[in-house]
């Protein structure tokens, strides 16, 4: 079984501690605090499942059995049992429509209200990033996170006939802890490296700024989407979506 964790963050506070705490015979419990940032773990279906991974939706943890090794005689003292609680968990069988609900639907909202948000998976190589973020293209219900969220927004605003909205997007490529524009639009470029570097900066207040990330505008739905596959010629990449007094981002 392979996981792959996606995590939501809207108008952040303070930053999330997880701590461990040992239970009796040797448990161990990771559970996150209280906060502006919610961990959801959405496991990956595989033909073969493992012993020892326990996954239980409604308690919404995953338990890891190891058992001790006895090696010439002598016994292992080492931890037998881990388990994790989320604050949500989807299990092998939910659908992108379900993950998309209880991830990033009310992130969408809210950045609709002036509530900056941002989606982001997290895991190992082959555990599904890409198809919870960007979805699947063989079938429509295979959407994933970002084309869901952009019907959702044209679709949100296009109810608000007294309300004006202005949509830009941006995509940012983070590569060898470095920033790379894949919207640039001034040159032909054939690898990433070749692509204007992006740079952050901090100012006075503390807030952070980008140089050299350029922004489109989207009048519709399919101006965006078209958007995102222009910049999908290359890798992973950091979806901005920004309307004026609200951003919503995703990351892969």
């Amino acid at each position: 079984m392979e996981t792959n964790e996606a995590c939501r963050a809207a108008n952040i506070e303070s930053p999330l501690s997880n701590h461990m705490q040992e239970a009796e015979g040797a448990e161990a419990t990771v559970a996150p605090e209280r906060s502006n940032i919610e961990i959801c773990l959405r496991v990956r279906p595989v033909p073969d499942p493992m012993e020892g991974i326990h996954v239980d939706k409604d308690e919404r943890t995953v338990r890891f059995i190891v058992p001790r090794s006895i090696n010439q005689g002598l016994t292992n003292n080492q931890r037998e049992a881990y388990q994790f609680t989320f604050n949500k968990l989807f299990p092998a069988n939910s659908t992108q429509e379900e993950v998309f609900d209880g991830v990033a639907r009310d992130v969408v909202l809210e950045s609709l209200e002036g509530i900056n948000g941002t989606v982001f998976a997290y895991g190992q190589t082959g555990s599904g990033k890409t198809f919870t973020i960007t979805g699947g293209s063989e079938r429509y219900e295979d959407r994933g996170i970002i084309p869901r969220a952009i019907s959702l927004i044209f679709s949100t605003i296009a109810k608000r006939t007294n309300t004006t909205y202005m949509v830009q997007v941006s995509y940012l490529e983070i590569f060898n802890e470095a920033g790379y524009d894949l919207l640039d639009e001034e040159r032909e470029v054939r690898s990433l490296e070749e692509l204007p570097r992006v740079h952050v900066m901090e100012d006075e207040n503390g807030t952070l700024h980008t140089r050299n990330l350029s922004l489109h505008r989207a009048a519709t739905e399919e101006d965006a989407l078209n958007l995102v596959r222009m910049a999908a010629r290359f890798a992973h990449g950091f979806v901005w979506l920004e309307i004026p007094e609200g951003t919503f981002s995703t990351c892969d």
